[in-house]
């Protein structure tokens, strides 16, 4: 599994904690980028 980084902060998805990642994904949201958020926000759901 490679770590794919989060498209807000630059961060690992895999180090952020689940909050973190909504957190970020919904900014990308209210940033117009709603596609790129809803997909960072499943890619964190699916992982373990």
């Amino acid at each position: 599994m490679n770590d794919i980084v989060c498209n807000l902060c630059s961060r690992k998805l895999s180090s952020h904690t689940y909050q973190e990642s909504l957190d970020c994904a919904m900014k990308l949201i209210k940033n117009g980028r709603k596609k790129i958020g809803m997909s960072q926000h499943k890619l964190r759901q699916s992982m373990p």
